[in-house]
């Protein structure tokens, strides 16, 4: 029952709910990793299958995202940077020239949720500042980029180009996504990896770091 309280907070978008379940499950001793996996975690499938085809939904999903990342911020309190079990970080952003960040917002918190480092470059950024990030976090083996303007797509495959150039004595996965690309756009902007979901980037990653 406590560990559904907390989802069932998170499901209904309130995170200053969840933050009140978390620290009444940390007072009552609860160990702080079964709340993200029974509790936080547990929320994550049904927020996958929104489909953000409209208005309602992406409301519904931003609010999801609020309450999810309010509870991994309690639970960074008591457990710092051990909550991210993953060695391998991963770096995102949504590409130069494009303003969208609800996607890449969505697939940042589910990597942290599920242990992985993530350093996440925001909005409209470059190829420059992808390479200059990896530089600076040699544990990063993955970028993320997220794109929804086709106009971009010219861009984005100089950006892979770049960064692949920068590192080629290293090992880095390059995965694409977002709402104007599919695999075949992301095999012809020259990525290595495309997901189409929050959970398949996961999953992607998962089986590329072992």
């Amino acid at each position: 029952m406590l560990y559904e309280g907390i989802r069932l907070a998170v499901l209904d978008g309130k995170p200053r709910l969840v933050e009140k379940r978390i620290k009444e499950a940390l007072d009552g001793g609860t160990d702080p990793r079964d709340i993200l996996e029974k509790g936080l975690l547990a929320a994550l499938d049904p927020i996958e299958e929104i489909q953000c085809d409209c208005e309602e939904e992406i409301a519904a999903t931003l609010s999801y995202a609020r309450a999810m990342k309010k509870g991994i911020e309690c639970l960074e309190t008591v457990l710092g940077e051990s909550l991210y079990t993953k060695k391998c970080a991963v770096l995102i952003g949504t590409a130069v020239g494009d303003l969208h960040d609800m996607g890449k917002n969505i697939v940042a918190l589910y990597f942290r949720a599920s242990g992985f480092p993530v350093v996440d470059l925001g909005v409209d950024v470059s190829a420059d500042q992808f390479i200059r990030a990896l530089e600076a976090h040699p544990e990063a083996e993955v970028v993320c980029i997220s794109t929804l303007l086709k106009t971009s797509h010219p861009e984005v495959k100089h950006m892979i180009q770049s960064i692949r150039a920068a590192m080629k004595s290293r090992k880095v996965l390059i995965m694409l996504g977002g709402g104007s690309v599919t695999e075949e756009i992301a095999q012809a902007l020259d990525a290595d990896c495309y997901t189409d979901s929050a959970v398949a980037a996961v999953k992607a990653v998962l089986d590329y770091a072992g």
